[in-house]
């Protein structure tokens, strides 16, 4: 054990609780058969019974929580999902790694007015089995690594669909948009790997849609990679702005379009580059939306 460090231990029983502060080098253990029910947040500053106080401003509705980890902390993952129906609300998340991970049996996960600061991004993956009906809606990134993130590799997918990330506003990221089926590393050129077996965990992203996104100062406008025997399929850019420095990648993607208005802005080369993917609605050297 860490100085300074210890555990705290919750047993079995529900418990209503208001705030949680954890302090470096302690755990929260939580026994078998333990559950933590929130208490109503700001009513009337604590005024009605059963509720928490806030700061002193009545009626404020809001649970705001921050989770901030050093950025150069390894491993040190904001919130990890791993289940379905789960709403994660107005955070402000800072850390070493993923700011959000969903993982295998994540479904039906609302992700609504947050921010992030350092970290990877909000990220799905990199074990990806039968996640669907994924909102990331009205949250910000900035000086992440990544923002928009969805990763996982020929081992670890299946049934990857139904994902919109939607109202986001992303500054100073590295990869704002990277989306892949190659983790942890893509290949050093495309056309070095060759098709294989389709199988149960081959990654099968589909119906990924983009809409009302503003990305801005970033190194790369994206990169979006698919394995040769199964490309990523129905991808939408809608009401979607980048602006970086070099522009966006995209192999193996079927059915991929840019629509009302998206652009991508680069001061370096050509805006899209493409490998067997035939995107639409955009001009690969400028940027600029084209008309059917």
């Amino acid at each position: 054990m860490l100085p300074g460090g210890g555990s705290v231990i919750i047993p079995a029983r529900t418990f209503m609780y208001g705030l949680i502060v954890m302090k470096s080098n302690i755990n929260l253990v939580l026994d078998d058969g333990c559950i933590l029910k929130a208490l109503p947040y700001g009513k009337r500053n604590g005024i009605v019974k059963g509720s928490y106080p806030n700061n002193g401003k009545p009626n404020r509705n809001a649970h705001l929580i921050t989770i901030e980890a050093p950025d150069e902390a390894p491993n040190s993952d904001g919130i990890d999902v791993w289940t379905p129906n789960v709403l994660i609300y107005n955070c402000n998340i800072a850390c070493g790694d993923n700011n959000i991970a969903m993982d295998s049996g994540t479904k039906n996960i609302t992700i609504r007015k947050c921010n992030f600061g350092n970290g990877h991004g909000c990220s799905i993956g990199s074990y990806t089995a039968g996640i669907e009906n994924v909102l990331v809606d009205s949250c910000s990134f900035k000086n992440t690594e990544s923002a928009i993130r969805m990763k996982s590799n020929r081992s670890r997918g299946g049934g990857e669909k139904n994902i919109i990330y939607s109202n986001i506003t992303i500054d100073n990221v590295r990869k704002p948009i990277f989306i892949t089926s190659y983790y942890p590393k893509t290949p050093k050129d495309v056309t070095e790997d060759s098709a294989e077996e389709v199988t149960a965990t081959t990654p099968s992203w589909s119906n990924i849609f983009l809409r009302n996104i503003e990305i801005y100062d970033c190194e790369y406008a994206g990169i979006i990679w698919g394995v040769p025997e199964l490309p990523i399929r129905n991808v939408v850019f809608d009401n979607v702005k980048i602006r970086a420095t070099k522009g966006m990648e995209i192999n193996y993607v079927s059915n991929i379009s840019f629509i009302n208005g998206s652009s991508i802005s680069v001061k370096k080369g050509d805006a899209v580059k493409v490998y067997e993917s035939a995107p639409e609605g955009i001009d690969f050297s400028s940027g600029k939306p084209v008309s059917k």
